[in-house]
């Protein structure tokens, strides 16, 4: 008696399996017959590239959504509130559509990678080209007109307007995380520049940036167009022609005297600047010592006069009395 009820119990079991069975075979085959136009993004009518799915339910491309939570936090469909999607909450791509899409349009989903990727081409071999001692061929860097940076020395941004929220975004999700830095003069900017790696990120709540950043090296800006609300310009680097500095013994003193002086600085300048580069650091490399560009940053948040033109000098040299002379003035 008790074999038999397990038996129809086990019989039962298998029919709902064969159904479902059935069920998932004929879903398979429709999934298999997909067209592109019925997967494709309400805002920008192309196929979804990382799609992503709203809690009011709504399926977007993520880049797309991003764009809009730059703007407005609410949904661009049906207009409720997304503010839970920004902050710590972060929206993850739909890893099951993600997956039909590849498998069942194969060649289109890559062609839409392709152009996601040709829409942030901007920072593509900026890693290779920075790797590269002596580069002198022109690129095109994203820039960020707001305040003036250094080689080695970091720098901390604070990003809430949306075009500059879209740039730093991307340049986080580029290879090399960099962008430029340029000083505003009038309705323009200063031709000289740093490019700024981004070392780490903070959302917050309310979509605002906040942004850890190291100067990796100096640029000139050759010409500019704008991109999205950005400025995205043409630049070539700038190499130092004269790296000497007086004696070993002289440099060693200024250094150790620069150290003194951001021991006994306000705590939150030498938070802002970071660690002081050690005396060989960036000695032999094409933006001269650290230190030095450590040292004009110290006075220039101390409230020194800094003109965005040291940028520009090509001796190490120069810079080095230019530090030095600060030094006997004001520290």
């Amino acid at each position: 008696m008790i074999c038999e009820r397990i038996w129809q119990h086990i019989c039962v079991e298998r029919e709902k399996v064969a159904r479902v069975g059935h069920i998932f075979k004929w879903q398979r085959q429709k999934i298999v017959s997909l067209k592109p136009e019925e997967v494709e993004c309400s805002l920008c009518c192309r196929l979804y590239y990382r799609p992503t799915t709203t809690p009011c339910g709504h399926t977007l491309c993520e880049p797309c959504l991003n764009r809009c939570l730059d703007h407005n936090t609410i949904c661009p469909v049906c207009r409720s509130p997304l503010t839970i999607m920004l902050g710590k909450y972060q929206h993850k791509p739909c890893i099951a559509l993600a997956t039909i899409l590849k498998e069942c349009l194969p060649e289109d989903y890559l062609e839409r990678e392709r152009e996601h990727r040709s829409e942030q081409g901007t920072l593509i071999n900026l890693t290779e080209i920075l790797s590269t001692d002596g580069y002198q061929d022109s690129f095109e860097l994203s820039l960020f007109v707001c305040c003036l940076a250094f080689p080695y020395v970091q720098c901390n941004l604070h990003i809430f307007e949306p075009r500059y929220r879209l740039m730093i975004r991307q340049a986080w999700e580029s290879e090399s995380k960099c962008f430029g830095m340029c000083v505003p003069l009038g309705d323009t900017f200063y031709q000289f520049g740093t490019i700024l790696k981004i070392n780490n990120h903070q959302i917050l709540d309310d979509g605002r940036v906040m942004i850890n950043t190291i100067g990796v090296r100096r640029f000139t800006v050759l010409s500019h167009y704008k991109r999205d609300g950005y400025i995205v310009a043409l630049v070539c680097l700038i190499s130092d022609t004269d790296r000497h500095i007086e004696s070993e013994r002289v440099s060693v003193e200024m250094r150790n005297a620069l150290a003194y002086a951001v021991s006994s600085a306000n705590v939150q300048i030498a938070e802002m600047l970071g660690t002081i580069p050690e005396h060989s650091e960036g000695e032999e490399g094409p933006d001269g010592p650290g230190w030095i560009w450590y040292g004009l940053g110290l006075a220039h948040l101390r409230g020194t006069e800094i003109s965005p033109e040291v940028l520009g000098d090509t001796s190490a040299i120069s810079r080095y009395r230019k530090l030095r002379d600060l030094f006997l003035r004001k520290f």
